[in-house]
């Protein structure tokens, strides 16, 4: 399996069922980040950098302020993206 995302350099890679890393997961940008034993350890670590990463954001910014949302969603067509 390979995940990767427009507008994103990081590329996911699962070793293949049959070879000798089936089921790991790598976590590349140029080079490997992380290396881990399956999805779910790849999962679990990215919510955990997330929340470190939110954390580094309100220390710096400081908090949402009230009245904003904790996410835009775009509902625009997709048109010309592709």
């Amino acid at each position: 399996m390979v995940a990767a995302a427009q507008g994103s350099i990081d590329i996911v890679l699962m070793g293949r069922p049959g070879t000798p890393a089936e089921g790991t997961v790598s976590w590349v940008r140029g080079e490997v980040l992380g290396r881990y034993d399956d999805l779910l350890d790849y999962y679990l670590s990215m919510m955990e950098y997330n929340k470190l990463e939110t954390a580094d954001l309100r220390k710096d910014f400081g908090p949402k302020p009230d009245g904003v949302p904790h996410a835009v969603i775009d509902t625009r067509p997709n048109e010309g993206k592709d």
